[in-house]
């Protein structure tokens, strides 16, 4: 009798245990969709330029070499450049570079003027997540499809917001701030 009464002892104190803690434990979907935000507000002041040459020898002369490329090529005033990196291993294929520009201003005024690249064999794009890329290659073969039957449509992407209570610019970037944060503490 002892034993029983030990047992259901041990199954309440449990089950208050896991009362207590079940509202901290978060659903797969729910985090997915949290990590999808905030890669998506790390990747929007990113640029990635293809077909730089790989003359670097360290972190400086890269750093240099976008910013010749920047200011003399694209004729932009630019010093707000907070990290450049090079996607992928060394191999004969010249590998992209992925720019984080602090303002985004100053990201707009670079994809207004990269058209100056032209003659270069240099070109720009924004970075985006590998979900946003599949999707474009995906919507890419209707567009295609519709381009050839006679309409004329543009692929757009959508940025992701977070949901906020009202649609307040002054709300909405305290809201996408507040999700950021929680992200980095989950």
């Amino acid at each position: 009798m002892a034993d029983i009464t030990k047992v259901n002892q041990f199954i309440i104190k449990y089950n208050l245990v896991a009362t207590k803690t079940r509202p901290h434990f978060v659903s797969r979907a729910d985090t997915t969709k949290k990590y999808r935000l905030f890669g998506q507000t790390n990747k929007e002041e990113n640029l990635v330029f293809f077909g730089v040459e790989e003359t670097e020898r360290n972190y400086e002369d890269l750093l240099n070499l976008i910013l010749d490329i920047i200011i003399v090529k694209m004729e932009i005033k630019c010093g707000e450049i907070e990290t450049v990196t090079r996607i992928g291993k060394h191999s004969e294929k010249i590998q992209p570079l992925v720019v984080a520009i602090t303002t985004t201003s100053r990201k707009l005024e670079i994809l207004r003027k990269k058209k100056s690249l032209g003659n270069t064999g240099m070109y720009c794009k924004e970075d985006y997540s590998p979900a946003v890329l599949q999707k474009q290659k995906e919507l890419q073969v209707d567009l295609k499809r519709q381009w050839e039957s006679g309409k004329k449509l543009k692929l757009f992407v959508e940025h992701p917001r977070p949901k906020c209570g009202k649609s307040d610019r002054v709300q909405r970037a305290n809201c996408l701030q507040k999700t950021v944060s929680a992200n980095m503490a989950t």
